[in-house]
């Protein structure tokens, strides 16, 4: 579950975005 809680469902502390994405926003520099 915890695979699907971190890469599926957006987080609304994170600006409605996964945390995977979020990640990714940070190391892309954005």
């Amino acid at each position: 579950w915890r695979m699907e809680y971190n890469h599926l469902r957006p987080h609304s502390s994170l600006g409605n975005l996964t945390p995977e994405e979020y990640a990714a926003k940070l190391a892309g520099g954005y």
